[in-house]
């Protein structure tokens, strides 16, 4: 699912899966572990994004 967030980025999320009572917002990353920090924070914007969304 794709979105422009408040700075007028395109972002991608790689799978929403929608239940009755939640929303799971899923991101997959691949070769080497990379900062957590970083992937974090990038869980939170789409977590913020999905939740003022009507999907």
């Amino acid at each position: 699912m794709s979105y422009v967030n408040a700075r007028g980025e395109l972002r991608r999320i790689d799978r929403l899966v929608e239940f009755d009572d939640e929303v799971w917002v899923l991101d997959y990353k691949t070769g080497a572990p990379s900062d957590f920090m970083s992937h974090s924070a990038q869980m939170q914007e789409y977590r913020v994004a999905m939740a003022g969304c009507i999907c």
